[in-house]
Formats: C-alpha cells, sequence, structure tokens
C-alpha cells in the first residue's frame, strides 16, 4: 500500500508540472503546423519539449488524476495526506516487530538482575564468563589465551551457567 501511495506521489508531482504546460495550439487541433511548440513547467520555468514528450507528461498527469479518482472512490486513504508539522503520516504505520513497553520493561529488569549476579561471581569466574559472551570468544580461543584445557574452561562454563540460573531464580 506504501508503494502505491509513493508511486501515487510520484505521479502527482509529474501532473503538477505538466499542468502548467502551455502551447501555441490545441493538442486536439489536427492542424499541420511547424511552428507549434510544446511546453511543460519543470521547477518555475518554461521548458520547450517535443510533441512526443509533451504528450507523455499529458498522459502521465491523466494517469494520476484517474489513479487519484479511483482511490477516493475505493476509499483508500494516503499516508501521506496524514502528514502533519509534527509527524509523518507514515510513522503512524504500527510496527509489529517492535517490543512493547512490557517486554522492553521486563528485558531492563532482567539485564539488571545479571548484572548484580555477574558481580557475585569470582573474578576468574567473570573473567571467563565475559570473554566468551561479551567478547564472543570461542572455548578453543580461551583456552589458548588463557592456558587452561578446553575441557576445563567447558566445564567451568556449565558450571557458572548453573550458578547464574540459580542466582537469578
Amino acid at each position: 500500500m506504501t508503494k502505491i501511495n509513493h508511486e501515487q506521489g510520484v505521479l502527482n508531482q509529474v501532473a503538477n508540472q505538466s499542468a502548467n504546460k502551455v502551447t501555441n495550439q490545441q493538442v486536439g487541433d489536427h492542424q499541420e503546423n511547424s511552428n507549434q511548440q510544446f511546453y511543460i513547467s519543470i521547477a518555475g520555468t518554461k521548458v520547450t519539449v517535443s510533441e512526443e514528450i509533451y504528450r507523455e507528461y499529458s498522459s502521465m498527469g491523466r494517469r494520476a488524476r484517474y489513479l487519484e479518482e479511483r482511490d477516493v472512490a475505493r476509499g483508500v486513504v494516503s499516508y501521506n495526506s496524514m502528514d502533519t508539522d509534527e509527524m509523518l503520516g507514515e510513522d503512524m504505520i504500527p510496527d509489529f516487530d517492535a517490543k512493547s513497553v512490557e517486554e522492553a520493561a521486563f528485558d531492563r529488569i532482567m539485564a539488571d538482575k545479571l548484572r548484580e549476579a555477574l558481580e557475585l561471581l569470582t573474578d576468574d569466574e567473570r573473567e571467563l564468563i565475559e570473554a566468551i559472551f561479551y567478547d564472543q570468544m570461542s572455548e578453543r580461543e580461551y583456552s589458548v589465551t588463557s592456558g587452561i584445557p578446553r575441557k576445563t574452561i567447558s566445564d567451568r562454563k556449565h558450571r557458572i551457567l548453573a550458578k547464574l540460573r540459580k542466582l537469578l531464580g
């Protein structure tokens, strides 16, 4: 729906530009006249264009008006029509992927509890957890840097995580 509204916005801009066209003769006039010139208004400036370009701009304007009339008849509302000085109409579209206030508050409380629980660990336990989970080191990498066997690190990690689960309740 937003893509359609965007396309309509582009077509409306083109239609507004083409609405200011001036010709020396009516387009419907079938007289052959080599002096006939076609103009379109771009950013307030009259630009001479070929008949082909003039007709394309005209048809785009008609298409934009048709789409707008069709949307009005069907009750379609453009989010752009709801723009205010403070907010864009698009911002009123609900974000279903966003966390609710309750979820954000719960996550914040759990993060605070986790920080408190990490403070209750010994320095060696906290160092291991920080290296693996915060610094994103693998057990093998931590084994190389600390000089502790990988199996021992794995056992310690499982024991520390069980301790943290118990502390978090």
